[in-house]
């Protein structure tokens, strides 16, 4: 929060929300505070603030890819054990649903939240998509494990009520 965002977002809180800006945490930046776009006119403070957390956001997001690459190895491995038929179905449920929640953060916040503090730095009006972001991130938490009830055949079945199933 700086001085020329809260002065740029008062009348914007104030229509929208009938409060004051001094009253709401807040995450933003103006990179163009003179409305055009020349280098002796941009923002530094707030250009490394952007900065910042792009690549806060890339490091958990090549945490994310590399650990579903190793774990895709490891199941690759343990595929070629030998193990029994239900050991291995297992195996093969359990990457599908690391597959599918390996997507899911990428989807819902990765990619939005990229392009929300992104547009601002190209000077396009994003403020439609704080509504939706709003829920999108509100979300999240609930279809986080959501994979695993559908994948995983045990906890679908018992999502299901199917308390009878094959012992293998």
């Amino acid at each position: 929060m700086s001085p020329q965002s809260s002065e740029y977002l008062e009348p914007i809180i104030k229509d929208n929300f009938n409060i004051s800006v001094s009253q709401v945490s807040y995450s933003g930046a103006v990179f163009w505070p003179t409305g055009r776009v020349r280098l002796s006119d941009f923002n530094w403070k707030h250009g490394f603030g952007f900065l910042n957390c792009i690549v806060l956001m890339q490091i958990s997001f090549f945490i994310i890819i590399i650990m579903g690459a190793k774990s895709r190895i490891k199941i690759k491995e343990l595929l070629k054990q030998g193990e029994s038929k239900y050991s291995r179905e297992l195996q093969i449920q359990l990457y599908k649903a690391l597959i599918v929640q390996t997507l899911i953060p990428v989807l819902f916040i990765f990619i939005p939240f990229g392009i929300l503090f992104t547009c601002p730095l190209f000077m396009i009006n994003c403020e439609f998509l704080s509504a939706p972001l709003t829920i999108i991130y509100a979300i999240y938490p609930a279809l986080d494990p959501l994979p695993i009830l559908f994948y995983i055949d045990i906890y679908r079945n018992a999502a299901q009520g199917n308390r009878s199933h094959e012992n293998k």
